[in-house]
């Protein structure tokens, strides 16, 4: 009898472990912002405001016909700002107050032709040439910004998390 007992708590201890262990592997992290996910560019999901979570800049030089990288920077966006669009096509970008308010920018426009982002500025005085292009992955919104004045190229790459 006392042989049935053991077998008994070792067969119940195992079947707990593999309970547990089942448990753990099936409440993994959350999926809303895993990279493998398929980029969404549906015009209504940028609707919202986004806070700011990572920002990279690459600049380039155009040598012989190539572009050759000339600098790298790339940071942690720290949440102190954010964007704004909204479903009547208006923009903006918000800043972090001291008191943990936000402070809105000036308003403009914006519009989404497939993946391109185009927002109106007021500005004419740049010569120079930027296009935006944006995608959806969960709940993260990237924006590669590219300008091209002569023979420097300077691309920006934006993460925004939905707030």
């Amino acid at each position: 009898m006392f042989m049935n007992k053991k077998i008994f708590w070792n067969l119940l201890t195992f079947m707990m472990v593999a309970m547990l262990s089942v448990c753990f592997v099936s409440c993994g992290g959350d999926d809303d912002d895993k990279q493998g996910s398929i980029p969404d560019t549906n015009p209504s999901s940028i609707i919202g405001s986004w806070v700011k979570i990572y920002e990279k800049e690459i600049k380039y030089t155009l040598t012989n016909g190539n572009w050759v990288k000339t600098s790298e920077n790339e940071e942690n966006g720290n949440g102190q700002s954010a964007l704004y669009f909204g479903a009547d096509g208006m923009y903006c970008k918000m800043y972090l107050n001291y008191d943990g308010s936000w402070k809105k920018g000036t308003m403009s426009s914006y519009s989404i032709h497939g993946n391109n982002l185009i927002i109106s500025s007021s500005s004419t005085m740049s010569p120079s040439t930027k296009s935006r292009t944006f995608s959806i992955s969960g709940t993260v919104l990237e924006i590669i910004e590219t300008e091209l004045d002569g023979y420097e190229k300077e691309e920006e790459i934006e993460r925004y998390r939905k707030i």
